[in-house]
């Protein structure tokens, strides 16, 4: 988001989900809030559709491909 937006500063979040890595429960996974949150903390949030492109870009240098199943309904709605 830093990168993809030019902001002079970052976020850092730390997240404590109790799950653990490896059980097939999103335990690797950041969970789509995280973007919701640090775009509302913006002077100028994004929109919806820009907020998902940034979301897709990190989601494909995270995990080496593009998986928009999460971010897409938290962002528009619709079954997760």
């Amino acid at each position: 988001m830093q990168e993809a937006l030019k902001l002079p500063f970052g976020f850092t979040l730390e997240i404590d989900k109790g799950i653990p890595l490896g059980s097939g429960l999103g335990g690797r996974r950041p969970p789509p809030w995280r973007l919701v949150a640090a775009n509302a903390l913006l002077a100028e949030p994004c929109s919806k559709t820009r907020a998902a492109q940034v979301r897709d870009a990190g989601e494909a240098v995270a995990s080496g491909s593009l998986h928009v199943d999460n971010i897409s309904p938290s962002l528009f709605g619709g079954w997760c």
